[in-house]
């Protein structure tokens, strides 16, 4: 699917419906941050903004890209004790 810049919807054939690009590049700059992959979460923001300034998912996208790598590690340190309390659990 191509899409131009200026066009702040996209057309899914397979859905048969239009597709909001400013909230799912609100959306993709969170699962970036949330990844700690900062590049490609601020390039995702930079376009929700030329899409839409006035879009509600950006204020939070914002907050996710600044508190991003932060979130990323506690993620990492759950999924570590998660891990851990499951092995426990086998072994009983």
């Amino acid at each position: 699917m191509t899409t131009t810049p200026h066009m702040p919807w996209q057309f899914d054939v397979r859905a048969n419906r239009r597709t909001p690009l400013p909230e799912t590049a609100c959306l993709l700059t969170m699962l970036h941050a949330r990844k700690g992959d900062r590049a490609d979460a601020q390039t995702w923001l930079e376009k929700a903004r030329y899409w839409n300034p006035e879009c509600y998912l950006l204020p939070r996208a914002e907050a996710g890209l600044t508190g991003g790598e932060k979130v990323a590690q506690k993620s990492v340190e759950r999924a570590r004790e998660w891990r851990a309390a499951e092995g426990k659990q086998k072994t009983q």
